[in-house]
């Protein structure tokens, strides 16, 4: 996979680059416009499964990856190790309903930085 030069970090002043990653569009939806409310996130890009994560991860550089776990094509577990290889300056955060702590545990382990 070939890598995109890297963002800066976010300043005051910059927008949170946010790259929402969920099956379900309502989800996506609902939390496009929870979080376009505030002035300093911007939604960049939306993806349905963990292969179309790291494809826009790649094109759109977000500073934060808002993942769930449990999709179809390829799982957010399976798709974590990738975009922390590839863009470490993502912070890869878990959104999941998933009460089983293994898939946590190893989300952590593969490179997210809190759910």
């Amino acid at each position: 996979m070939m890598s995109m030069p890297q963002r800066p970090e976010p300043a005051s002043g910059y927008p949170i680059r946010i790259l929402l990653v969920d099956d379900e569009a309502i989800v996506r939806y609902g939390l496009s416009s929870i979080l376009e409310i505030e002035p300093t996130v911007e939604v960049v890009g939306e993806a349905d499964n963990g292969e179309a994560a790291i494809t826009k991860t790649a094109e759109l550089q977000p500073d934060v990856v808002l993942m769930d776990l449990n999709m179809p094509v390829m799982d957010g577990v399976s798709a974590i190790p990738g975009i922390h290889a590839a863009y470490p300056q993502a912070k890869i955060l878990v959104l999941t309903v998933y009460t089983d702590d293994h898939y946590l545990i190893e989300a952590m382990q593969q490179g997210a930085a809190g759910y």
